[in-house]
C-alpha cells in the first residue's frame, strides 16, 4: 500500500498505511497519549490555517540504544509531507506524569511542518530566510499552541520568545559572524531561535495577539505573489521592542542581516 509516495511493509509484504506505526517496545499507553496530543496540536493549527495539505501518518521508533532508561528522555525526528518520524529513547515512554514539556514542544513543532514546509520551495526568498521561516515558524507555532493549552497564553509566549531571543544573541555573538553567513554555513540551530523571533515580529505586525495573526501570516507567506512583504524595512523597536523586555540587541542583530 502506498501513502502519497511512502510504502509500508511487514515481513516483506505491503500493508495498509496506518495512521500510527510504532516499534514493539513502545507501549500502547504512550501511543495513545501521543495520538491525543498530536490531534490537539492539529486541531489548533487547522483552526488557524485550515486542513493540512495531506493526511498524516506517524512512525515512532526507538533510537539506537534507546532501551536504556538511564539516559533520560532523548528524542529526534523529522517531518516529511504526510509523514512524521519520531525517534525516542525509553526514558520518554513513562506516561504516568505526562509528556515532558520539551517532548510536547517537539511533537507540536514537527506537526506544524505539515502546514509550513512549502516555504522551502519559495525561490523568491533567500535560503537563509526560508530556513528561518521553516524552523523558527514551527517553533513559534508550537509555543502558541502550548501556551493556549496550558493556559499561560501571553505570559508563556513572552517567556518563549524572550528565551529564543537570548539564545539567538548568545550564539551569534559568540561566533562573531553575520547571522546569514552562519546559517548558510550550516549552523541551523540559529534558524530555530532567531527564526522564532523573526516570525513573532511578523505576527504582531498583523495583530497584537500572535495567535490571531497565525493564519493570516502563513497564508500570506505561502502565497508566492505576496513574498515581497519581506523585502521592506520594519520598525522593529515599535513592534517587538515594546512587547517584551529582551534587549535591543536582537532587533539590531536581525536588522543588520536584512530582516
Amino acid at each position: 500500500t502506498v501513502l502519497e509516495g511512502y510504502a509500508f511493509f511487514s515481513d516483506g509484504r505491503p500493508i495498509p498505511a496506518p495512521t500510527l506505526l510504532a516499534d514493539q517496545g513502545v507501549p500502547q499507553a504512550f501511543m495513545s497519549q501521543y495520538r491525543d496530543w498530536l490531534e490537539l496540536a492539529q486541531k489548533f493549527y487547522r483552526r488557524a490555517l485550515g486542513p493540512a495539505p495531506q493526511g498524516v501518518s506517524s512512525v515512532i521508533f526507538l533510537l539506537e540504544g534507546g532501551a536504556n532508561t538511564q539516559q533520560g528522555c532523548r528524542f529526534s525526528g523529522s517531518s516529511l509531507p504526510g509523514l512524521l518520524l519520531i525517534g525516542l529513547r525509553a526514558g520518554c515512554l513513562d506516561t504516568s506524569k505526562g509528556f515532558p514539556n520539551d517532548l510536547s514542544h517537539f511533537i507540536a513543532h514537527e506537526a506544524f511542518h505539515q502546514w509550513n514546509q512549502d516555504v522551502q520551495m519559495m525561490d523568491s526568498l533567500t535560503q537563509e530566510r526560508r530556513i528561518m521561516l521553516l524552523e523558527g515558524g514551527a517553533e513559534m507555532a508550537a509555543s502558541l499552541f502550548l501556551s493556549e493549552t496550558d493556559g499561560s497564553k501571553e505570559q508563556g509566549i513572552t517567556r518563549d520568545v524572550g528565551a529564543a531571543a537570548e539564545s539567538c544573541i548568545d550564539r551569534a555573538r559568540y561566533k562573531k559572524r553575520p547571522l546569514n553567513d552562519l546559517i548558510s554555513e550550516g549552523d541551523y540551530q540559529l534558524a530555530y531561535s532567531c527564526g522564532m523571533v523573526y516570525t513573532f515580529i511578523n505576527l504582531i505586525r498583523i495583530d497584537s495577539d500572535p495567535t490571531v495573526a497565525l493564519g493570516t501570516f502563513w497564508k500570506t507567506t505561502l502565497n508566492k505573489s505576496s513574498s515581497s512583504r519581506f523585502s521592506g524595512s520594519t520598525d522593529f523597536n515599535g513592534t517587538f521592542g515594546a512587547r517584551t523586555p529582551v534587549q535591543n540587541t536582537i532587533i539590531e542583530l536581525l536588522a543588520q542581516n536584512g530582516y
